[in-house]
């Protein structure tokens, strides 16, 4: 016997529903297809996605020594992590060079490196849509350059902010997904960079030298900045206008001559630092994370924990967890055991699966689950 719902019903079961299933659906009915297919759905399924730690998913690239890669999902709601079957996006090749930049409502940006040239790609890894993006004018090299990817909420667009680092040729860009184009900014800010010695060298902002990606949070891309000491610069995607988010001084004092690893991550919506120190063949490294628990002030600066490992020289965060209890990405030490790679545990020492390999190497990312299309967005 047919049983009727009423069309509310059905739209609040189908907002809860994984999106694999909703690809499903469309075939139930012509109705389904076009409800899951409209744009006001699509959105409201975001809208509660965000929210659902089902929702969640870890998506991880792992590259050979050989220039073959792939990419992987696991959901972060569960014990422990389960493998989804690979995925590349269409046309992708499983050779080259593969960076995973950032990602924003579900899509993720990648930057390709074949013989031929560069690629940057706008993903959604669950409908297996892509769409290559024009590149920027000014040279760049996906090793030394970082893109940062978000949403501006005044103007209703997605925004692509690319900067320069490493050496070389100094750029700032940014691309407007409906504009189709990239547009130069030149008013960025310059500091005093101290060099060995009395000599001294000017430097803007992003001309800093670690391997901390860009992160989005409040509306603003940020990035790890340094002049005497370091902090976190922001550039807001609405009005283009330039902040300097200042940290403590008993965050930065380390010896970087000896810290494999810094940078700045977005935790559960909170901008945080972290760093791994005294990295030596016979002692733990000690990695250290620090929130801010009210974005734009610097007395909001907190320690939330201190670790020790004996078996990793870099450690990364990648999610926190509603008790606290954050996702680690720790690259394994191979001079103190017969393998390396990476493994993904909690930081109350839970290994949550991903293995080392002997030659893998795996980055990961935290992305919510979305029907929305990148090709509706150019």
């Amino acid at each position: 016997m047919e049983i009727q719902y009423q069309e509310g019903i059905i739209m609040d079961i189908l907002i809860r529903s994984p999106v694999r299933s909703l690809l499903r659906f469309k075939c139930v009915s012509k109705s389904w297809k076009t409800l899951i297919s409209e744009s006001y759905f699509k959105m409201k399924h975001l809208s509660h996605a965000k929210n659902d730690l089902n929702s969640q998913k870890l998506l991880v690239r792992e590259s050979f020594a050989s220039g073959l890669f792939n990419f992987f999902c696991f959901s972060l709601s569960t014990d422990q992590l389960i493998r989804d079957a690979q995925n590349r996006p269409s046309k992708c090749t499983p050779f080259g060079g593969a960076n995973i930049y950032s990602c924003c409502d579900g899509l993720v940006l990648l930057g390709l490196n074949y013989s031929f040239g560069d690629q940057l790609l706008l993903w959604n890894h669950f409908t297996r849509e892509s769409t290559k993006l024009a590149l920027p004018y000014t040279p760049f090299k996906l090793e030394y350059t970082t893109f940062g990817f978000g949403y501006d909420a005044i103007s209703d667009n997605y925004k692509i902010l690319k900067v320069n680092r490493g050496g070389i040729e100094p750029a700032l860009e940014i691309l407007t997904l409906k504009s189709r184009s990239w547009r130069s900014i030149f008013n960025f800010p310059t500091i005093v960079c101290p060099k060995t010695g009395s000599q001294m060298e000017i430097h803007p902002y992003y001309q800093d030298f670690t391997i901390s990606p860009m992160v989005f949070v409040g509306g603003a891309f940020h990035w790890l900045g340094r002049s005497y000491n370091y902090s976190v610069v922001s550039f807001s995607t609405s009005n283009e206008v330039y902040g300097d988010i200042p940290l403590l001084e008993r965050i930065y004092r380390f010896d970087h001559k000896q810290s494999s690893n810094y940078g700045i991550s977005v935790l559960g919506g909170m901008l945080c630092f972290y760093s791994t120190d005294n990295y030596h063949r016979d002692q733990p490294v000690t990695f250290q994370l620090w929130g801010m628990k009210e974005y734009g002030v610097v007395e909001s600066w907190t320690e939330l924990f201190t670790l020790r490992a004996s078996d990793s020289y870099n450690i990364t965060p990648k999610y926190r967890y509603a008790d606290g209890d954050v996702l680690l990405r720790c690259s394994l030490d191979f001079r103190r055991q017969s393998c390396y790679g990476h493994v993904f545990r909690t930081s109350k020492g839970q290994l949550v699966g991903l293995s080392g390999s002997q030659s893998a190497f795996q980055e990961g990312i935290v992305y919510t689950e979305s029907l929305i299309s990148p090709k509706s967005l150019i």
